[in-house]
């Protein structure tokens, strides 16, 4: 059964938006961590990948499946106030935990592994993340022209939501993202275990099959 989803090969950095390495070859995960994994792998249909120059997700912690996220902003009854809000660091507040998920961009040092009838479609990612729950949203692809190119992105935000336990492999299916020349889209996850955990495989040996469990979630608008 498909459903709509999203991800991308990085470690987590829950200090602030921003891209890191991805893991390396010799990463090992036990049951005693504190952090688990999420394997995935996004590709990309109806366009040819070697003519976008840039394609991306961002991940960000959500709030537990029960509830949703309620915006906040602040206000103040003088400008005294807010000067004194800034001044005793209250203005800083919990930097936002997110980070840019590439799957093909100058930023990202990984190979594009994903590969039918002998054309490049995507990557195998694998994400450290500290328990909790996640989710993954906001596409966007860069077309480069000769006048300077197109950047595609939803116009609606959805997100595809999912859950990390300490010392667990987890592996969300493989997510893909079919562009139209019409200007639509359509977000899909289909089981690929025996093709992506073949790939995972060679990208983090240390990490055995049978030690990875399959959880594809949904997508929430």
């Amino acid at each position: 059964m498909k459903q709509s989803l999203v991800l991308g090969t990085l470690f987590f950095l829950l200090s602030g938006c921003g891209t890191v390495p991805d893991l390396p070859s010799g990463y090992t995960l036990s049951a005693q961590d504190a952090e688990g994994l999420a394997v995935v792998s996004l590709t990309l249909s109806g366009k040819n990948l070697e003519q976008v120059s840039s394609f991306e997700y961002q991940v960000r912690q959500v709030p537990a499946y029960a509830f949703e996220e309620a915006e906040r902003s602040r206000y103040f009854g003088s400008a005294r106030q807010h000067v004194d809000w800034l001044r005793d660091g209250d203005a800083k507040g919990k930097a936002p935990q997110r980070i840019k998920l590439i799957v093909k961009g100058e930023a990202s040092a990984e190979l594009l592994d994903v590969v039918e009838s002998n054309r490049a479609i995507g990557r195998l990612a694998a994400l450290r993340l500290p328990p909790g729950n996640y989710e993954i949203y906001d596409w966007k692809v860069e077309v480069p022209d000769q006048y300077g190119g197109d950047k595609i992105t939803p116009k609606r935000t959805v997100g595809y939501r999912f859950k990390i336990e300490a010392g667990r492999a987890t592996y969300l299916g493989n997510v893909d993202l079919r562009l139209t020349d019409q200007g639509t889209y359509n977000v899909t996850v289909d089981n690929k275990t025996t093709r992506d955990l073949a790939l995972l495989a060679k990208k983090l040996p240390s990490i055995r099959a049978e030690d990875i469990i399959y959880r594809p979630s949904e997508m929430r608008p």
